[in-house]
């Protein structure tokens, strides 16, 4: 991970805003050279992380238990799997060189037969081979322009080719389509015991172009040759893993494409395909030939994940940033299968050593390369899956020009492990009210030309009050403490060039002073207020938008940490007594048209109280405060950011948005993998430092 970057405030104060390097402030004159990324997870993020059905396999769960977990309300059934499939191993070739030879073990003589055509996958009797050529020949296809061109080298002999044929077959003894001592394929890199091979050429932009198939049989010389999992991991998760290949492939089954010659990829474009190499790879490859077997539960048919009766694609992938990702957020398809769930397990180091946590340095050309800028000089993260991936990734160029991509795209281009990028973690430390308000304004709105503002020393709820209004506006909340404007809020608001303020609060709480220090620097007040809280959120009230929110003096002191994300309701906020509704909160309601939303602990309403409210009204009334904090989540708008403080005050009003405690955030983390950035308010370093782990 790159360093933090470090902002000072006021350092004179102790009061630091610090910014990951992960969406660098850079400005146009100060275009960076390279830019550092972390994160967790390897793949798309679609469907199965293979580590954690590891992990899950550890833990003693079923390779069905493991299947259901990640991919949503399917069943594990079986299903057909006897049908062939043609499966591609060479792509676009100029070329592509082969042997027969005998497997180890055999003691007969190998041999494999040549036609000049397509045959059928359906073993057969056929006419006489164009040529039948001995165990050990080295055999080498081009494509031309007259088709494929098969010349076949013996030892001692020169070569001989083989007239052009748009398709030659390859059979060898001992599979299903010739018989005789067991053969196989050897490539040099991967060597094929089951099935036929198709040499084909194709035409292209770029001249013929080579396609190399081998026709095998799903139920097991398939699935015995794919080399997607580690084969020393535990039954359990070999077992899921066969099961999700099995269903991915007969998904694919009877679906030709023409690009292939084929009806699916053996390369990562599908699955990686490697023949009888994985079936006798040293120590292992047994292990893996047992999961096959063991999820085949006849000659003809094995288990696979199923909706209504039919297979579905089951995506998977390596492993995840701790949830897995919704496949609309991906690749815009909407496959109720393929749902964002957790996946702690690939954060646990243990079980995945090299991508819990990941670093990637990118050069200035390789980002501007990617966003097809001149340069850049800043990025952001725009939006976030629900799994929490980036989805949306805007850069802009020292020119101010912008370009944006998508999250998958952007690991794309510029080969990254995955989307699962870290969060930005904001740090603002004070012990000041006055300082602590002034930087999560900054923080939040650094570009505002209106304030509110508010003192916190005397009355608590006005700053309540205030908080949704200054949401509306989207202008920070500034907070005094005592009777007179705070020097340093003057300063804030001359740095911005601020000519209007909204002075929210209560007759008592300000002097004459304050407004004459205002008026002094040539700033325009509009005056919210009145001689009690009722008055003031009436003057408030009739400066916004929307249905009113009512709540109790009782809660005041409950409503404190949750007023930050009550504010994002964007709704004016009315106070009652228990029993009487007063006359300021009386005429606002009068005048409201909409349904209001009663918000409180259910004992400190009055049922007479409860009798004079408008019959649509909303009862969002609880029992106790853990039921208060359930009804704000309810009535708040999320806001793709968190704070986690030490301590909620009426400085932290502000934030607007949800805050927790530093206990809470990984679950919280959980439940709203959305979240872009994390600030981290009046916490110590070592605090924040576990924050950005969880990040």
């Amino acid at each position: 991970m790159s360093p933090w970057r470090r902002v000072s405030i006021a350092s004179a104060l102790s009061v630091a805003l610090m910014m990951s390097a992960l969406a660098p402030l850079a400005r146009a004159e100060s275009v960076p050279k390279t830019f550092s990324f972390t994160g967790a997870g390897y793949g798309h993020g679609v469907g199965m992380s293979q580590v954690g059905a590891r992990g899950m396999a550890l833990e003693g769960k079923s390779a069905a238990e493991i299947i259901q977990h990640f991919y949503t309300g399917v069943d594990v059934t079986p299903f057909p799997d006897s049908s062939s499939l043609r499966v591609n191993i060479g792509h676009l070739l100029t070329k592509f060189s082969f042997r027969v030879e005998a497997i180890a073990g055999e003691t007969g003589t190998v041999f494999s037969q040549l036609w000049g055509s397509d045959l059928s996958a359906i073993p057969s009797k056929v006419d006489t081979p164009t040529a039948q050529v001995a165990a050990g020949t080295q055999i080498t296809a081009t494509p031309t322009e007259s088709g494929t061109v098969l010349t076949y080298v013996l030892p001692g002999i020169a070569a001989t080719p083989l007239a052009p044929a748009l398709t030659f077959t390859l059979r060898w003894s001992g599979t299903r389509f010739l018989d005789g001592p067991a053969g196989l394929v050897n490539t040099n890199s991967n060597k094929y015991r089951y099935g036929q091979l198709h040499l084909t050429t194709i035409k292209t932009k770029d001249g013929p172009r080579l396609e190399v198939t081998n026709d095998v049989r799903l139920h097991d010389e398939y699935l015995k040759g794919i080399g997607e999992m580690p084969s020393s991991w535990p039954a359990a998760a070999l077992q899921a893993q066969v099961i999700a290949i099995r269903s991915y492939a007969l998904s694919k089954n009877g679906v030709f494409r023409t690009e292939c010659d084929c009806e699916i990829y053996g390369s990562t474009k599908d699955l990686a395909f490697v023949g009888y190499s994985k079936e006798i790879e040293a120590g292992w490859g047994g292990k893996w030939v047992d999961a096959v077997t063991a999820t085949s539960t006849d000659p003809l048919s094995g288990l696979t994940a199923t909706l209504k009766g039919r297979p579905v694609a089951t995506f998977f992938f390596t492993s995840s940033g701790g949830h897995t990702q919704d496949v609309i957020d991906v690749w815009g398809s909407n496959l109720t299968w393929l749902q964002a769930v957790p996946d702690p397990w690939s954060l646990d180091l243990s079980l995945n050593p090299g991508y819990a946590t990941w670093t990637k340095v990118k050069s200035q050309a390789e980002m501007a390369k990617a966003f097809v800028l001149t340069d850049v000089a800043s990025y952001s993260f725009n939006s976030r899956t629900r799994g929490g991936g980036v989805k949306s990734v805007t850069a802009t160029s020292s020119s101010g020009k912008r370009a944006t991509l998508s999250g998958e795209i952007f690991r794309s281009r510029l080969d990254l492990p995955s989307t699962f990028i870290q969060r930005p973690v904001v740090s603002i430390s004070s012990a000041d009210d006055v300082l602590l308000s002034i930087g999560i304004g900054k923080a939040l709105f650094p570009s505002a030309k209106s304030a509110v503002l508010t003192t916190v020393d005397t009355e608590t709820a006005s700053a309540i009050t205030a908080a949704p209004f200054a949401f509306q506006l989207k202008a920070p909340l500034l907070v005094s403490s005592g009777a007179d404007v705070d020097t340093r809020v003057v300063a804030e608001l001359i740095r911005r060039k601020i000519t209007k303020v909204y002075v929210v609060g209560s007759d008592f709480q300000f002097s004459a002073k304050y407004f004459s220090e205002l008026k002094k620097r040539k700033i325009t007040v509009e005056r919210l207020g009145g001689a009690n809280r009722y008055a003031v959120a009436e003057a408030v009230a009739v400066a916004m938008k929307g249905a009113p929110i009512l709540v109790s003096n009782q809660d005041v002191s409950s409503l404190l940490p949750l007023a930050s994300a009550l504010a994002t309701a964007s709704r004016p906020i009315l106070w009652t007594a228990s029993g009487v509704i007063p006359r300021q909160t009386a005429r606002v309601l009068a005048r409201t048209k909409s349904p209001i939303s009663l918000v409180g602990v259910a004992d400190h309403f009055e049922e007479s109280l409860v009798a004079q409210l408008p019959d649509d009204f909303e009862d969002l009334r609880s029992l106790d405060e853990a039921g208060l904090a359930v009804a704000v989540e309810e009535l708040s708008i999320p806001q793709a950011r968190v704070a986690v403080s030490g301590e909620a005050s009426a400085s932290t009003i502000g934030f607007f948005g949800p805050q927790v405690q530093l206990l809470a955030l990984s679950d919280y983390l959980d439940a709203h993998p959305e979240t872009l950035i994390i600030y981290a308010i009046r916490l110590k370093s070592d605090e924040v430092s576990q924050i950005r782990a969880l990040s």
